[in-house]
């Protein structure tokens, strides 16, 4: 059984005219960011677009796993 342990909310603008806010460089932000340190991706949601831009809302989530002797002892 595993518990949440944190939740963590961003939202980011992918640009097709900005090579900052690119595809590549969001992917590896959450890679090394969240996806890296033990983070899930709970959801991805496009929020706002624009001309140019696309806004997504990302929620991760931390998961720990509970040991079957606690979980056996709160029953």
């Amino acid at each position: 059984m595993r518990k949440q342990t944190d939740y963590a909310f961003r939202q980011i603008e992918y640009s097709s005219i900005n090579p900052e806010q690119s595809s590549p460089v969001w992917s590896a932000w959450v890679r090394d960011n969240y996806l890296s340190q033990g983070w899930e991706l709970l959801s991805a949601t496009v929020t706002r677009a624009e001309a140019n831009s696309v806004f997504v809302a990302l929620v991760f989530v931390k998961y720990e796993d509970v040991p079957d002797e606690v979980r056996a002892a709160k029953k």
